[in-house]
């Protein structure tokens, strides 16, 4: 009866009467008709989302949220109140770049299908908001609804694992390498999976050892240890390396785990020059980036300072479950909390950067 009633013409007038006295609870409405990808089905294979333009994540991995801006408030809001509460996670077009049916949209094409895990609402409206990624997307077309974005996307999704076994070994019998050859210096497309992947855990041991930074336990309590599985390893490292997002975000395109192994290595190979340069978190220093519209700009908060967001997730967690009463922590000390860190982790980074400068040859 229900999908009889949903295929049946609207009343345009009636309709758009509605939608002029409740405006809130028919976005709801419409965003809580969801399917098993927690996104409303537009009927021709492709789905829609709201779109949240802010910064990188991938599947598997966690993404950490301060929600302050009005539109991202009503968005969140909604998605809160749906089955899946899921939302798209894109990352901003700060180059302008033309994309396929997008133009030169604000934000880029590709991006991750988060689902909220926790959720923390301020006295004054702001939230904290921790998501896993679930699966990845690629934009089709885009609409504004109240001030925030909503997409229409289709899922992207590997190739089958008898696919990427055969290209794997078309690869590795195309080309021979000698056994003298070291497996940093072999070409990469010659490389079994399996190698790929050992040379990137081999580099995980070198930096840990070596005490890097972008390795410290605070990142690993918000990230965790670096998983086992190849399937998963590339998200997890793309979230942890010190590398410009626009390198991170190749990932997002790829429909093979060996082709993101494959991206992994040459990182691997290229980090050392940017730890010599200072970059000490995922992304460049924090610093401001005019949004397309030239309205108020986006602030890139590094890595670290997104573990702050996780400690202090944890510490709001475990002193609500001690407060039988239901009341909270003062606003004032949740941000206090949150600008110590901010603020130490800062000064550690500048450290940091300063020592790396001075190692280097004049």
């Amino acid at each position: 009866m229900a999908s009889t009633v949903r295929a049946e013409p609207a009343n345009r007038r009636i309709s758009n009467l509605v939608e002029a006295l409740f405006p809130e609870q028919v976005a709801s409405r419409r965003e809580g008709s969801s399917n098993e990808d927690g996104v409303a089905a537009t009927g021709d294979g492709e789905r829609t989302i709201p779109l949240f333009v802010s910064s990188l994540s991938f599947p598997t991995m966690p993404t950490f949220l301060h929600i302050f801006e009005p539109r991202y408030r009503t968005m969140i809001h909604r998605v809160m109140q749906t089955r899946d509460k899921k939302f798209g996670m894109v990352m901003y077009n700060r180059s302008g770049r033309l994309q396929e049916g997008l133009g030169r949209a604000q934000f880029m094409q590709y991006g991750t299908v988060l689902v909220v895990e926790r959720f923390e609402l301020l006295p004054d409206g702001r939230s904290l908001v921790i998501a896993s990624g679930v699966s990845r997307f690629k934009v089709i077309s885009f609409e504004m609804v109240d001030g925030y974005h909503v997409g229409r996307i289709q899922r992207v999704d590997d190739i089958a694992i008898s696919e990427e076994e055969r290209l794997e070994s078309l690869e590795t019998s195309s080309s021979e390498t000698e056994e003298s050859l070291s497996p940093a210096s072999s070409p990469l497309e010659s490389l079994p999976t399996q190698q790929l992947f050992q040379i990137a855990l081999d580099f995980i041991d070198k930096s840990r050892r070596e005490g890097a930074a972008w390795l410290h336990p605070r990142v690993l309590l918000a990230y965790g240890e670096a998983p086992t599985d190849p399937a998963v390893f590339p998200w997890w490292f793309a979230c942890v390396l010190p590398l410009w997002e626009d390198e991170k975000y190749q990932l997002l395109a790829t429909t093979s785990v060996r082709d993101r192994l494959k991206k992994v290595v040459r990182w691997v190979g290229s980090t050392p020059t940017i730890i010599r340069l200072g970059l000490m978190t995922s992304r460049p220093s924090p610093r401001l980036f005019p949004r397309a519209n030239g309205s108020e700009p986006s602030f890139d908060i590094p890595s670290a300072v997104c573990g702050s967001l996780y400690v202090l997730h944890a510490i709001l967690h475990r002193a609500q479950n001690q407060d039988s009463g239901g009341s909270y922590i003062p606003q004032t000390l949740v941000m206090g909390i949150f600008l110590a860190i901010f603020a130490t982790q800062l000064a550690i980074n500048v450290v940091q950067i300063r020592r790396a400068r001075r190692r280097e040859p004049r």
